[in-house]
């Protein structure tokens, strides 16, 4: 999409940096040229000597998604949720949501709700740590939407990230999440985002178009009873 959009020729190369050591996997489908962790960005900073703190100051290019810091709250347990339900208080009433309607604090490993958004009552369930989802799944009948993370408090605390060894975890995360909260945009929603709707108003038809499927979601095989045996 961004070569065709931009007529560019020459070959583009793909480099994914992330929280995340499972993102190394995904290289396997050809989405990405290359992934390193956040972790393995440090070392390479310290190796070249590259001084952070007197780095000239500089703004990110405009690329996907970079204009909404509600994206953000991607990288940490409850912000996937936040986002599905402000796009369906939007699809629901027609209305923009008001600012941190749906906003989740996560106090524990799992937390669940009900939502009123205009005739539905929205059942959802957060969780992070996989031991928790199975309790969870138990009675997954009972919820609409269930997100899970994997690791502890989210993204945020992912296998990847630097290890701050003088720091508890619990204040980790409530560091690394009060900095995701309190990063703030003009545009909160992915629905007002113009990176969003662009690729959908000029290359992928509509959202759930044969070619939006195709590009953008996965499918994967259930190897439980491989991994059980």
């Amino acid at each position: 999409y961004f070569k065709e959009t931009n007529k560019i020729d020459d070959e583009i190369i793909s480099v994914v940096v992330a929280p995340c050591t499972a993102k190394k996997y995904e290289k396997q489908f050809n989405d990405t040229d290359y992934v390193i962790t956040t972790s393995e960005l440090s070392d390479l900073i310290r190796e070249l000597k590259i001084d952070i703190n007197n780095v000239e100051a500089s703004k990110f290019d405009s690329l996907l998604s970079t204009h909404s810091s509600r994206g953000l709250m991607f990288g940490r347990s409850g912000g996937v949720m936040e986002s599905a339900l402000n796009m369906a208080h939007y699809i629901i009433t027609g209305e923009t949501p008001k600012e941190n309607i749906y906003h989740i604090e996560m106090t524990s490993p799992t937390y669940t709700a009900t939502y009123k958004i205009g005739n539905f009552n929205v059942r959802i369930a957060v969780v992070y740590g996989m031991r928790n989802l199975e309790k969870l799944l138990t009675k997954k009948n009972k919820f609409d939407f269930i997100e899970v993370m994997n690791c502890y408090g989210g993204c945020i605390n992912g296998g990847g990230q630097n290890v701050v060894r003088e720091v508890k975890d619990q204040d980790l995360q409530a560091n690394r999440t009060k900095s995701i909260n309190e990063t703030k945009n003009k545009i909160l929603y992915c629905f007002q985002n113009p990176d969003i709707q662009a690729p959908y108003n000029n290359y992928l038809d509509k959202p759930l178009s044969p070619k939006s499927e195709k590009l953008l979601h996965r499918k994967f095989v259930d190897r439980t009873n491989e991994v059980m045996k």
